[in-house]
């Protein structure tokens, strides 16, 4: 990793933490507003867990519009941090420009993915495109009949997060 990514990295998660730390004054200061909230841009996902009842494999994702539309509307109801989930998020087309639209609020950006789709490319889009959290969805340390989501298939993808990601994994 080099001198330049690591400052960046670290400056990135300095900024990330006061943020946050505003996040909580102003959660502390007025309860009159959400600090979380959660959107869903896609129902889709490239898995088929068992126990999971959270997704469909025909859906198509929520038009980017729409996406807009909620994201705004959030925004304007005072939430802190919107966070996405899905199905599988990373299925959604336009992913980074939601991502952009709820950075451009000054809300704080995070995703629930399986991790599946990551790779060093799509990392550093959602780096560009301002995520600043990432919760990998991880159910046991092998595969088995009721969930593919192991550590032992997504160790190679928590490297390449390692190695690229300026927010936090």
């Amino acid at each position: 990793m080099d001198l330049y990514f690591r400052l960046r990295r670290g400056w990135k998660a300095v900024h990330r933490r006061s943020r946050e730390w505003m996040m909580v004054a102003r959660g502390i200061r007025s309860t009159d507003h959400p600090v979380l909230a959660h959107i869903i841009p896609t129902r889709r996902c490239n898995l088929s867990c068992s126990y999971c009842n959270e997704f469909d494999d025909y859906s198509k994702p929520v038009p980017l519009s729409d996406m807009y539309r909620r994201v705004d509307k959030l925004a304007a109801l005072g939430s802190n941090i919107i966070s996405m989930s899905g199905g599988e998020p990373l299925l959604h087309p336009e992913l980074d420009d939601i991502i952009a639209r709820i950075r451009s609020h000054g809300c704080i950006a995070g995703m629930i993915t399986n991790g599946y789709l990551l790779t060093a490319d799509r990392i550093r889009r959602l780096n560009r495109a301002g995520l600043e959290h990432m919760q990998i969805s991880i159910d046991n340390v092998m595969p088995d009949d009721v969930s593919k989501k192991s550590l032992k298939v997504l160790d190679k993808k928590l490297q390449l997060l390692a190695e690229h990601a300026e927010f936090v994994p």
